[in-house]
């Protein structure tokens, strides 16, 4: 994980939840009052059919699910900081696009570059996967890493549940 990124997430992360052990989530009903990304997401709309599937309950996100032709991606704009992760969806299966890889498609491309013109950076899947001490509801201490504190509080990343 590239020191600059890990630091202004754990940053990030402190400013939002306020406490690691004991985190406040009134950050997440203030977003999706203010709507932050309603700039990026109309201009992914322009590009894409796409539909929101935030869950207030659990996600620290804003979801969409993005659809061109017979592809789909879901694509999460994080409420903790400027922070997005792509998935790409083939039937059931659920990949990540990693923005450091170089065999994205084209269209991958372009929505990570959408997103990095609206200011937010896609994390990489190293990144996601490293363990950090929040307490969150769903996930057990021992599984949260830096995807269920940036995205959903869920106790499992999705593209290791196949």
């Amino acid at each position: 994980m590239a020191t600059h990124t890990a630091t202004s997430i754990l940053s990030s992360m402190q400013q939002r939840y306020g406490s690691l052990e004991n985190p406040r989530f009134d950050f997440v009903e203030t977003a999706i009052d203010d709507r932050p990304y309603d700039a990026l997401v109309r201009e992914l709309d322009t590009h894409f059919s796409v539909e929101e599937d935030t869950d207030p309950n659990d996600d620290v996100s804003f979801g969409f699910l993005l659809r061109r032709d017979t592809r789909r991606w879901v694509l999460r704009l994080s409420m903790v900081g400027p922070y997005a992760a792509l998935t790409r969806l083939r039937g059931h299966r659920v990949f990540l696009v990693d923005p450091d890889r170089t065999d994205l498609s084209d269209v991958e491309q372009e929505i990570l570059g959408i997103v990095q013109a609206h200011g937010l950076t896609p994390i990489d899947q190293a990144t996601l996967t490293v363990r950090v001490p929040l307490r969150l509801h769903n996930t057990d201490p021992e599984n949260v890493r830096l995807y269920q504190a940036l995205f959903t509080d869920t106790d499992w990343l999705p593209w290791e549940r196949q």
